[in-house]
């Protein structure tokens, strides 16, 4: 697995701040695919997508407060700890969000695509948005938010 850039933390460390840190929403990021990319162009060149990927959410940060982490080899969460929730915020980040993943992506050879599921409850956090990222996989929608039921 590629080596995390510096502002990228891990698995584990997500699960440590989730149980010692509240959070008003994160978001769970797949790449679309990703193991029949790498079976395209290779797997060194999968590396370089999911690296300037990574390289693009910090640059995403730089405007946003979020805690960025790999959750496993193309699935990413933007944890957001700001505890005033503004759904207007989210409103505007994820299409922000998706359309740089588009453009990051447009120079590539094959069409890339990522998938967002949001969650706002803190109580299996990580099971909701992951529920919210398959029922969006599943419905074909760029994102799904999560909080106490699906919306849409």
């Amino acid at each position: 697995m590629l080596p995390l850039p510096i502002g990228i933390k891990n698995r584990e460390d997500l699960s440590i701040d989730l149980k010692k840190n509240s959070f008003t929403a994160i978001l769970l990021i797949d790449i679309n695919n990703f193991n029949q990319i790498n079976e395209q162009i290779g797997r060194e060149n999968g590396d370089k997508i999911l690296d300037s990927f990574m390289k693009f959410l910090k640059k995403f940060n730089q405007n946003n407060s979020y805690d960025i982490y790999r959750l496993y080899g193309d699935g990413f969460i933007l944890r957001e700890t700001d505890k005033e929730f503004e759904l207007e915020k989210y409103e505007r980040d994820i299409p922000e969000l998706l359309k740089g993943i588009e453009d990051l992506f447009s120079k590539e050879s094959i069409k890339i695509e990522a998938t967002v599921g949001i969650c706002f409850e803190e109580k299996q956090a990580l099971e909701k948005v992951d529920i919210a990222l398959q029922y969006a996989k599943e419905h074909n929608k760029q994102f799904i938010a999560y909080s106490g039921y699906i919306l849409s």
